[in-house]
């Protein structure tokens, strides 16, 4: 684990032109995304479309986001005219399929099928929940068909907030069939009964992947420390 840690520290602190933190690692996990000749993305948690959006910026790609959330997947579907390669669904993905009710969070983004840790709204008040909705919810390997992914280079996002374990049970008949995943890890627990970033470490090994890459992501607003992170591996 520390040697995979090392090495995927390494690629994120390469040398790049001076801009925004944030937009250097968009260039940086795009580049990586053409070094792997990645030809499709499983965009879960797409909310209105920002992480299909930053890619497509600056890579061509086929992408197929899932939302569940009515009033940001109508935002999301507005944007697909633009790009002929960005199809998306509105459901979510878990391990079961089934009707949940998710919580709504005040920012929208960090909604969640699993109740906040109370100590997580000191963190951020958007954070907190307004209001609940009703989704509908399916397996991975229940649709991949439908799907019709024909190449060979799919890498599956995750950015499900504390909702990335089900996600990957809901896929375990068709994980051969991926190349890459890429998901957002907590190092705190900031959700009900989420696994943190080194049970999830442990479980996509065990699913034949390798650390490839990690980059921080949300912090502490008041003291800075690393609360989540975003890790990308690839098929060992």
């Amino acid at each position: 684990m520390k040697t995979q840690m090392i090495s995927a520290l390494s690629r994120l602190l390469r040398p790049v032109p001076e801009m925004d933190f944030e937009q250097s690692l968009i260039i940086n996990r795009t580049e990586i995304f053409r070094q792997k000749q990645i030809d499709c993305i499983l965009d879960v948690g797409a909310n209105t479309g920002q992480y299909a959006e930053s890619v497509l910026s600056n890579y061509s790609c086929r992408i197929i986001s899932f939302e569940p959330m009515k009033r940001e997947f109508d935002k999301l579907n507005k944007k697909l005219s633009k790009y002929k390669q960005w199809t998306a669904h509105h459901i979510g993905l878990g391990e079961s399929e089934e009707q949940l009710s998710i919580n709504v969070s005040a920012n929208s983004f960090s909604s969640s099928l699993l109740n906040l840790n109370a100590e997580t709204l000191g963190y951020n008040q958007d954070i907190g929940y307004v209001g609940n909705e009703t989704v509908q919810i399916k397996r991975l390997d229940a649709i991949w068909n439908e799907l019709n992914i024909t190449g060979n280079r799919t890498l599956l996002k995750i950015d499900t907030q504390g909702y990335e374990a089900r996600i990957l049970n809901g896929c375990r008949d068709i994980v051969d069939q991926l190349f890459g995943i890429q998901v957002e890890l907590s190092v705190v627990q900031l959700y009900q009964g989420e696994p943190l970033f080194d049970e999830m470490f442990h479980k996509i090994l065990a699913l034949g992947f390798d650390l490839y890459v990690i980059e921080p992501g949300y912090k502490d607003p008041h003291t800075g420390k690393l609360l989540q992170l975003e890790a990308v591996f690839f098929r060992s």
